[in-house]
């Protein structure tokens, strides 16, 4: 928790305690490398993420997002999503990581960060 509270922008990230001398903690960073690996490559389908997102801003009052319909996932690496929305440069910040928090509640992504892009159905685009 005092590592959250030293470094807040990684919070996806796992802590995994070991010691280098005794070796104490080594066979659970293997595992935690191997879990957030799968993760980072981890692909939502689409239809499952847009059902997601239409669930997810649902009563919320998220701004421009809430007029959004659609969510797209790229392929690469990191995860990242695409919201075609009509006005990128109104979307908050915070209400992407209002989105973030609930991705990564549903869908793994432990370990990984995530990246938003915000795109005009027509022209423009903003990264966060």
């Amino acid at each position: 928790e005092d590592v959250h509270l030293t470094i807040p922008f990684c919070r996806f990230a796992s802590v995994i305690l070991c010691s280098a001398t005794s070796r104490d903690g080594l066979l659970k960073l293997f595992d935690a490398i191997e879990t957030v690996e799968r993760n980072r490559s981890r692909r939502i389908p689409t239809k499952a993420l847009n059902d997601w997102y239409s669930a997810t801003i649902r009563g919320q009052p998220m701004g421009e997002l809430a007029k959004s319909k659609y969510i797209t996932q790229t392929d690469g690496v990191p995860p990242t999503f695409v919201v075609f929305v009509k006005d990128p440069k109104k979307v908050k910040v915070s209400e992407l990581k209002f989105l973030e928090r609930r991705l990564r509640s549903t869908f793994a992504f432990e370990g990984t960060t995530v990246r938003w892009i915000t795109k005009a159905s027509a022209k423009g685009e903003v990264r966060w």
